[in-house]
């Protein structure tokens, strides 16, 4: 909930840029809107953090047909976006979509749009009232209140609990975890979970963003590491697919440079499976993957990285990538048997600190 003026202190930044669009018009210009150009890595520098620079290169909406569309669509959300603040009232980004679906056509014309919106204004979505809906999931020793006064039990799931759709309403975070396993994927988040693994490994605290994290998953990886200071450790697999999900955890995202500060974590630890884990524990042939092209193309974006080229120790596993052209798939040590990854790999790697 915010104070009256913080509302009206939003609702004069949306107004000011409908102003900026009349104020074209009455001059007879075309009418355009400036936004920080979030696709290219230029727009970015690194100091632990890929964050968006103070003067990045702007993107003017409005200049083309295709372009003058995308205006009216994101002028438009700013009107609904501007009501919802106005009424104190929240909508996720589906129900945006649903509301005029003829005029969307696909929900990932609204999810760029309100990114856009969000970068050009420099607030979360949050408090722009709308709300993103969660896929990431957690387990294990974590007690908190959600925004409805829900007390949530995280020990108390078999198969995780959803995150809420808004992290910053959490409150009373509890834990006694001496860690957080990061995992990249639902099936061995779940695979974990069928393990036991966050009573074998207790007291600890399981978090997946199934996949490439969305932004909810993001931010509740850093709500933990801001409250309860203990390592997170990440588990993904062994290819530059995996590397890249990591990164964005980690160092954060070329297109959400501008809210680093909320999403990235650069104490986040590499666990595994790590590229040179692949010829040390001998996998079987079956568990190892030949490399395509498009694979090794990927790698050598990640190399020249600027937050890869300032961590040694990762540089190294991913040239390891590429010397070999062999990737794995975390599921891959299952073939070294059913409970060599809960038991054997991930305690190993634990207790003796095999991260980097």
């Amino acid at each position: 909930m915010f104070r009256l003026n913080y509302r009206d202190f939003l609702m004069r930044k949306i107004q000011s840029k409908f102003q900026e669009v009349m104020h074209q018009k009455e001059k007879n210009q075309a009418a355009t809107i400036k936004v920080p150009n979030r696709r290219i890595w230029e727009n970015t520098s690194f100091e632990r953090t890929v964050k968006m620079k103070e003067k990045p290169t702007m993107t003017t909406i409005g200049v083309s047909s295709v372009s003058c569309r995308r205006m009216v669509l994101m002028l438009h959300i700013l009107t609904k976006i501007y009501k919802l603040i106005e009424t104190n009232t929240y909508k996720t980004k589906r129900e945006l979509y649903y509301e005029d679906v003829t005029l969307f056509k696909k929900q990932a014309i609204v999810d760029n749009i309100l990114d856009d919106i969000s970068c050009m204004l420099n607030e979360p979505k949050i408090n722009l009232h709308v709300l993103t809906t969660s896929k990431g999931c957690i387990a294990g020793n974590l007690r908190y209140k959600d925004g409805d006064g829900n007390y949530i039990d995280c020990n108390e799931t078999s198969q995780g609990i959803l995150l809420p759709c808004d992290i910053k309403s959490i409150s009373y975070m509890q834990s006694d975890a001496r860690f957080i396993l990061l995992v990249e994927k639902s099936a061995v988040f779940q695979m974990l979970l069928d393990s036991n693994v966050t009573q074998l490994l207790h007291p600890c605290i399981m978090i997946t963003g199934k996949g490439f994290p969305d932004v909810n998953t993001r931010e509740m990886v850093k709500r933990l590491w801001n409250t309860l200071q203990v390592p997170i450790l990440a588990l993904m697999d062994a290819d530059p697919y995996g590397i890249e999900i990591l990164s964005v955890y980690k160092f954060g995202s070329k297109a959400m440079s501008f809210d680093a500060q909320n999403l990235a974590v650069p104490e986040i630890k590499w666990l595994g499976l790590l590229p040179s884990d692949i010829q040390r524990l001998h996998l079987s042939p079956e568990s190892v993957i030949s490399m395509t092209n498009g694979d090794i193309k990927k790698t050598n974006q990640l190399l020249k990285r600027q937050y890869m080229q300032c961590n040694l120790s990762w540089e190294k596993e991913v040239q390891t990538l590429l010397a070999t052209k062999k990737k794995a798939e975390i599921e891959g040590l299952s073939k070294m048997g059913s409970t060599f990854l809960p038991r054997t790999y991930l305690i190993n790697k634990i207790r003796n600190g095999g991260w980097i």
